[in-house]
């Protein structure tokens, strides 16, 4: 008997850590890190949009999903910062459960926007910067992107802060 509980017992801490393992293994959009280089400016009818997180111990583990409209485009880990272009009006939304901030996007096509994100006791916040302040970030912070390119959000958030703005 006691053979037959040491092996079940190995069997679950065998499948406990293999729990972990996976449930550690990185969300599903696959965020790497990679080397900065900038990217083409936008056209009369993109925004280009860079996205930080500065690195902050309330929250730090956490990653930050930025959606546009119903499609994501960046995951945010403590200090680092991305970048991505849209077309058109759009909804920003940068999320990391069950907090959101959001940033709606109207008439700023051609244009560069910068936004900072920041995890701040009790909220979360998501507010424009400069130019001059985000080249200070990009000095500081790692470049991240995203493996799975076009993955969608399950809310359409232009559809949905379109609604809430009537």
């Amino acid at each position: 008997m006691s053979i037959f509980i040491r092996f079940v017992y190995r069997y679950f801490l065998c499948m406990l850590l293999g729990i972990f393992l996976v449930a550690c293994g990185g969300g599903t959009l696959r965020v790497k890190e990679e080397p900065y280089i900038p990217p083409i400016p936008p056209n009369a009818e993109e925004t280009l949009i860079y996205v930080f997180r500065e690195s902050e111990f309330h929250g730090g583990s956490r990653e930050i999903e930025i959606v546009a409209n119903d499609t994501y485009m960046a995951v945010l880990t403590n200090g680092s910062f991305s970048q991505f272009k849209v077309k058109g009006e759009s909804d920003i939304v940068a999320r990391m459960t069950p907090n959101r901030g959001h940033f709606r996007l109207k008439n700023r096509e051609g244009q560069t926007i910068y936004l900072l994100c920041s995890v701040d006791n009790p909220g979360f916040l998501v507010e424009e910067i400069n130019e001059q302040k985000a080249t200070e970030l990009m000095e500081d912070l790692n470049y991240v992107t995203i493996g799975v390119k076009n993955k969608k959000s399950a809310v359409n958030f232009k559809t949905y802060y379109d609604n809430l703005y009537k």
